[in-house]
């Protein structure tokens, strides 16, 4: 089975949103977020020589946090529980976005 490359989905408005967030990381060594929150896109989501994941592919993540994912600072969680964690901020990060009506569910009710 190949997979087709699609282009990455890039939006302005979700890039936003992460400013002055809570972070939805929360690592050990979390700043909270606020000032220093951006959108982090998750490792290894549609990423390749010189490619970025999806802009859907991101978190709501602190500067500390940010740090550890991108590998700037060392990892204070095991590997298998990094993954955990990216899993469940995702999942923050885009009911926010759908509360925020930045994202919609078609059917959805």
């Amino acid at each position: 089975m190949s997979l087709q490359k699609s282009k990455p989905i890039r939006s302005t408005a979700l890039k936003r949103s992460a400013r002055g967030q809570d972070c939805t990381v929360r690592l050990p060594g979390c700043n909270g977020g606020g000032e220093t929150t951006v959108l982090a896109h998750l490792p290894n989501c549609g990423r390749g020589i010189s490619r970025k994941a999806s802009d859907i592919d991101a978190v709501a993540c602190c500067s500390n946090c940010h740090d550890q994912i991108d590998g700037r600072t060392p990892l204070h969680v095991e590997y298998d529980e990094l993954w955990q964690t990216l899993m469940r901020a995702h999942s923050e990060t885009i009911q926010r976005w759908v509360d925020e009506g930045l994202i919609a569910v078609r059917g959805a009710a």
